[in-house]
């Protein structure tokens, strides 16, 4: 067999010497056109939401936030499991596809369900989103602030306002969550006594507020 194999290709030389020509160019184009990285894609198609709950605990979080989105997002096509975590001021559900899903297929599956869910969670809590398509390698570093001259509320400005979009300023950096601190927040205490020497219902104060 290996010698009638041998004995063709010399009959044959030109065009075996044309295939593998051929063979040669394409191996060097598939090689220019490769994409390398460090960390190649290994994980089946994810998603993760991030919903950001100023001034609730961990506990509060888990119960009105973090539940209802689960709840809201089970049964997702395609959905094969659903992980969880909860923060102070932070709820961050993780979703697994099944390997065949497309992960913009899945992602838009998910944004469907995320526009009916804001309305029923907690007053405070602000809307849950997709974060931004990553890597299985997620999230890559976490940084912690402290300090003993500043306050709380001084050190979340910081990093909200300073540290944060100069972090996503840095190249192949997709988003930067912030959780914990204290939130700059702006509290209105009614008095029920003024409000009926002012012939006013909490409402009108709402409204006041609001515009």
């Amino acid at each position: 067999m290996l010698t009638k194999l041998i004995k063709t290709s010399l009959r044959h030389r030109g065009a075996v010497f044309a295939v593998a020509v051929l063979l040669l160019a394409y191996g060097v184009l598939a090689l220019t056109r490769a994409q390398y990285d460090v960390f190649p894609e290994f994980a089946p198609p994810m998603a993760i939401v991030a919903t950001e709950a100023p001034g609730f605990s961990a506990g509060e979080v888990e119960r009105l936030v973090t539940g209802p989105v689960e709840a809201a997002l089970g049964g997702t096509l395609g959905l094969v499991s659903m992980r969880s975590k909860s923060l102070q001021g932070l709820s961050m559900v993780n979703l697994i596809f099944a390997g065949k899903i497309d992960v913009w297929r899945a992602r838009e599956l998910v944004n469907e369900r995320l526009s009916q869910l804001a309305a029923r969670l907690p007053q405070g809590a602000d809307p849950p989103h997709l974060l931004p398509l990553t890597s299985a390698t997620s999230v890559v570093m976490q940084i912690g602030l402290t300090s003993t001259s500043l306050s709380p509320m001084a050190l979340d400005d910081a990093a909200r306002f300073t540290l944060r979009p100069q972090l996503l300023s840095v190249p192949g950096v997709a988003d930067v969550i912030i959780f914990g601190g204290a939130a700059r927040q702006i509290r209105i205490q009614a008095s029920a006594r003024r409000l009926l020497l002012h012939n006013l219902a909490l409402g009108d104060v709402i409204s006041a507020v609001r515009a």
